[in-house]
């Protein structure tokens, strides 16, 4: 799925953002198939909307069927006329519908079920664990990560 880190690789490439630390590393770590990479997550989708659940980066409008989603709501969970930060998991809270949505974005301790969501991002790159949702039984599966990534590529002065 396209998320905000990817959008923010497109972005960059057209001069629409200037690059911080983590998209140069990126970029460095692709070498000379970073062209080939920027191609291939143009053409990512936004959400999967699969028969056993609709599959998002960061959050969902429970307001609008899965083909009307706003591509801010589906990559950084913001809604129009939020500040910084948006909303990354109160939508949560609001959504009613039968079919379970599947989110990462936000990291969690453990994974975070409310109502039909599970948020599954339990901190991989920084040490934690790495969850998926087991589908169509929606079990929900976690094994640690090896090490802190993150804290390794600032230790090694990458970030």
């Amino acid at each position: 799925l396209r998320g905000n880190h990817e959008d923010k690789h497109l972005r960059i490439a057209t001069g629409e953002l200037t690059p911080a630390p983590s998209q140069v590393i990126c970029k460095e770590q692709c070498g000379p198939d970073y062209d080939e990479v920027l191609a291939y997550i143009a053409h990512l989708p936004m959400y999967l909307d699969l028969p056993e659940a609709t599959v998002v980066h960061a959050g969902f409008d429970p307001a609008r069927p899965a083909d009307q989603q706003l591509p801010n709501v589906l990559m950084r969970a913001r809604w129009p006329g939020m500040k910084f930060g948006g909303d990354p998991v109160g939508w949560t809270e609001r959504y009613r519908g039968t079919k379970p949505v599947v989110f990462g974005h936000t990291v969690f301790e453990t994974a975070r079920v409310v109502g039909r969501t599970f948020g599954i991002d339990t901190g991989a790159c920084h040490g934690q664990h790495l969850t998926a949702l087991v589908l169509p039984q929606e079990r929900l599966v976690s094994v640690r990560a090896r090490e802190n990534y993150w804290s390794q590529a600032r230790k090694g002065g990458q970030i």
